[in-house]
C-alpha cells in the first residue's frame, strides 16, 4: 500500500523486553498523520494517531517512537526539496542549494512546531486511553543526513550515474552540514518542550551515505 514499513525498522529493534511491536509509520506522512481524529489519512490505511489510540485502548503500551515533520507542507518538504535537487543533477541545471538556504530556518521552524503539536496530540490520546504520563515513554528521534559529501574519499567510488549519486557535491554538503544540523536542533526543541525523550540521530548514517566505501545508509 506505498507505506513501505521495513521489516527491520527501529521500533522492532530497541531491545527492550516486550511482548510485540507495532509499525504504524507509513513513508511520506505529515504530522497531521499522527493526530488522533484529524482526518488526515494516506492510502488504504487509518489515520496513524487513530490506530493509536485503538491500541492503546486494547494493549498496555510502553514506549511510543516519533520520527516526523520532514514531509510538511511548509517545513522541511524533504522528498519535493530532494527531488527538485535531484533533477537539477541529472538536467545539469546547477546546484540547487542557493535556491534553498535562506528558506532553512523558516522551514525548519514550521516543522518543528508542527511536530510540537503532534507530540501534544499523542500524549493526550494516550491520557484519553486511560493512560498516566509515567505508565508509558515516548523518544522522538531526529532525521539522519541520508547524503554526505565525502562520496569521492571512496576509493571504490562508482562515479556519480553508475552509483546512483544523483546530487552535486556542494548541495550535499549543504544538506548535512547545514539543512541537518537546524532541523535537528528545532526537533529537539520540540521534544524538551513537550517534556519527552529525545534521540539524536542526525549523524546515524555518516560515513555510510550511499556511494560511500561503506554504504549501508541507502
Amino acid at each position: 500500500n506505498w507505506c513501505h514499513r521495513a521489516l527491520h525498522a527501529g521500533v522492532h529493534r530497541t531491545g527492550i523486553a516486550v511482548n510485540k511491536t507495532y509499525n504504524l509509520a507509513c513513508s511520506g506522512a505529515t504530522t497531521q498523520n499522527l493526530i488522533y481524529g484529524s482526518g488526515v489519512r494516506q492510502w488504504d490505511e487509518l489515520n496513524q494517531g487513530d490506530y493509536l489510540a485503538i491500541k492503546a485502548r486494547n494493549l498496555h503500551i510502553k514506549l511510543i517512537w516519533v520520527v516526523a515533520s520532514a514531509n510538511d507542507s511548509g517545513g522541511i518538504e524533504f522528498g519535493p526539496v530532494m527531488t527538485d535537487c535531484t533533477i537539477n543533477r541529472v538536467f545539469f541545471l546547477g546546484e540547487c542549494w542557493p535556491e534553498y538556504t535562506n528558506q532553512v530556518a523558516a522551514r525548519v521552524t514550521v516543522s518543528g512546531n508542527n511536530l510540537a503539536t503532534a507530540i501534544n496530540s499523542i500524549k493526550q490520546t494516550m491520557t484519553d486511553a486511560g493512560y498516566l504520563s509515567t505508565d508509558y515513554q515516548m523518544v522522538v528521534m531526529s532525521y539522519p543526513s541520508p547524503v554526505g559529501p565525502d562520496v569521492q574519499d571512496n576509493p571504490n567510488f562508482p562515479g556519480w550515474s553508475a552509483g546512483g549519486c544523483m546530487l552535486y557535491l556542494r548541495d550535499m554538503a549543504f544538506g548535512r552540514n547545514k539543512v541537518v544540523p537546524m532541523f535537528e536542533a528545532k526537533i529537539r526543541q520540540a521534544a524538551l518542550s513537550t517534556a519527552v525523550k529525545y534521540l539524536d540521530a542526525s549523524r546515524l548514517f555518516a560515513g555510510h551515505e550511499p556511494c560511500t566505501e561503506t554504504t549501508w545508509g541507502s
